[in-house]
């Protein structure tokens, strides 16, 4: 992970975060986590996608960053809508708590 300039940790906690979705994908080398569409629990006319970039090697907030798209279904054409940023900043305080948490220095 060093010789990478990758946070261990930022890495392993954003794993965690997506494990969940199907169609995962990492790129340890670019340091990149993503996922395909995926449709909304409360709302299957809602779908998302999330980019997540682990951009340094310290468990520090700003090497992390994420981005999601939002789709709307309508009358079967999905269409784009704005993601709130509080989304994007909820995703991230999840990913740092977790983090620090499997950091034994922290």
């Amino acid at each position: 992970f060093d010789k990478l300039k990758i946070n261990e940790y930022l890495w392993v906690a954003s794993n965690n975060l997506l494990k969940n979705y199907t169609n995962t994908q990492s790129n340890l080398k670019e340091g990149t986590i993503s996922t395909e569409w995926f449709t909304a629990k409360k709302n299957s006319n809602v779908r998302f996608k999330i980019l997540i970039y682990i951009l340094g090697s310290v468990l520090y907030e700003d090497n992390i960053d994420i981005y999601t798209e939002k789709q709307f279904n309508q009358n079967g054409i999905w269409k784009q809508q704005q993601t709130s940023g509080a989304f994007n900043v909820y995703l991230k305080k999840r990913i740092i708590l977790n983090a620090k948490s499997l950091d034994p220095e922290k």
